[in-house]
């Protein structure tokens, strides 16, 4: 089963709901600046976040997120960035991030579908 939680500036806030859905994977998506083109998507292990890109909006880092449902659930978990044009709050989203976005959206689908063809 897949379930998409929207953590906006504060994903933290979804450990709950997150922890009683209990998946066995967790795919965190967020903007990060990676001094890439706008829509440049990056798969990242949340254990290297402070390496490669920088997600300041969250008052909590994604790696601690992370790690925290990691441990709590036993899951495996991946951060996958895009490149923003504009980090600017309130910015409306560019046509190559919301294209990356889709992109993104089909190829978990896509992952999810054969997945679970294969059980």
């Amino acid at each position: 089963m897949l379930e998409v939680f929207f953590g906006g500036t504060a994903p933290e806030n979804l450990t709950g709901p997150i922890k009683a859905f209990r998946p066995t994977h967790l795919i965190v998506i967020d903007a990060a600046e990676m001094e890439r083109p706008p829509g440049c998507v990056q798969v990242i292990d949340p254990s290297r976040v402070a390496d490669t890109g920088s997600f300041c909006t969250h008052s909590l880092p994604l790696s601690v997120l992370t790690g925290y449902l990691r441990e709590a659930l036993g899951c495996q978990a991946v951060i996958i960035a895009i490149q923003p044009a504009s980090c600017e709050f309130g910015r409306p989203v560019c046509r190559s991030v919301a294209r990356a976005a889709r992109r993104v959206a089909r190829a978990i689908l896509m992952w999810h579908c054969s997945a679970g063809s294969a059980a």
